[in-house]
């Protein structure tokens, strides 16, 4: 609930000087992963950026009423896939055929004035090279790569996560404030994975923890099973996971199959990308066998304000929504002032809580 705040501010920067009536803010936001599985925390986010620019719209509830006062904010989104091509391709396809047709600048001469999302930071950085290009101001909502804090090459990208050298120290400190003596590392073949995995082996190189196995994965495999087998043999029950979402899920449903879960087992601790994961696996697993495969798990997690008043008034808001339906038509959404993907692939019902409806 803390990035609905976020939302209110960076919107406010990005369009303070801006004299429109309506402008539109460019988005994009992981729906389904290439295998046609739901992304719960992409769908999160998309109904967290959604509700922001419906109270900044709204000048009647109380809420940010005299922000913006003379501008109605619009967007265009897409699912990204948390795919690099997917994200090109999309991106491209949000580019106003009128600015093509006057000849006008890209984006900003259409009054698209910011881009936001996607949401992994392999994505991300496709996507900010393209408003670098253009000179679209770019907010990333959950890219955690460190290389994007270089603004040579990503001027225009700001974020609201912080990098991943930092939860990656954390995750650090914890091994060694844990007692824990030994660390496996499973990475996936994206950038965030890597990025994560190489700075907590950098972390680690100071202390006294051994590291016995380190692993990279190729993203998107159907089956991790190799990878549970390979953690089997290892004397070490320690396991730190810095894979996406998907992946994650896959090598769970793989330590499932093969008896790999218990306390006295494995101890995973994943990064952030594990947020969602408890309700990701009851979706293509029974519940009781997601809590079996789960328990014990630990992952970091950003701060998020919980327990202030404005955490609190948000979360309320967030709460009394109505279900997030999307269907073939309905994505086409004009009193919601959105534009997007209108196809039977982007089909999703779900609550706020991630609860199947």
């Amino acid at each position: 609930m803390g990035k609905l705040t976020v939302w209110f501010v960076f919107l406010t920067m990005l369009l303070h000087r801006r004299q429109c009536a309506d402008v539109y803010i460019m988005s994009l936001f992981p729906l389904y992963n290439m295998q046609g599985i739901r992304d719960s925390g992409g769908i999160q986010r998309l109904a967290a950026f959604q509700m922001a620019l419906r109270e900044v719209n709204n000048k009647t509830d109380g809420i940010y009423d005299d922000l913006l006062p003379n501008t109605t904010l619009k967007y265009k989104f897409s699912d990204s896939k948390r795919n690099e091509g997917v994200t090109v391709l999309k991106l491209l396809d949000m580019y106003d055929e009128d600015c093509k047709h006057q000849n006008a600048g890209p984006f900003q001469a259409c009054n698209q004035v910011a881009l936001v999302g996607p949401a992994s930071s392999s994505p991300t950085k496709v996507a900010s090279l393209i408003a670098k290009t253009v000179h679209v101001p770019h907010i990333g909502y959950s890219a955690t790569s460190d290389e994007l804090s270089n603004k040579k090459d990503y001027p225009l990208f700001m974020r609201l996560p912080t990098p991943d050298a930092a939860q990656s120290r954390v995750q650090a400190n914890f091994i060694v404030q844990m007692g824990w003596k030994c660390a496996n590392i499973v990475a996936g073949s994206d950038s965030y994975s890597q990025g994560g995995k190489s700075n907590l082996l950098t972390s680690l190189s100071s202390s006294e923890i051994t590291v016995d196995l380190v692993m990279n994965v190729a993203i998107g495999a159907a089956d991790l099973s190799y990878v549970v087998r390979e953690l089997e043999e290892a004397a070490c029950p320690l396991v730190v996971v810095w894979m996406q979402t998907a992946d994650i899920m896959t090598l769970l449903r793989s330590a499932h199959k093969l008896g790999f879960y218990g306390n006295s087992t494995v101890q995973w601790l994943f990064s952030e990308a594990a947020q969602s994961i408890t309700n990701d696996l009851k979706s293509v697993m029974a519940a009781s066998d997601a809590a079996a495969v789960l328990k014990g798990a630990l992952h970091t997690a950003p701060a998020n304000g919980r327990g202030t008043p404005l955490h609190s008034a948000a979360l309320s808001r967030w709460q009394k929504q109505p279900s997030t339906n999307r269907s073939r038509g309905s994505c086409l959404n004009t009193t919601d002032n959105a534009i997007g993907d209108d196809d039977p692939q982007y089909v999703y019902q779900t609550d706020h809580d991630q609860n199947p409806q």
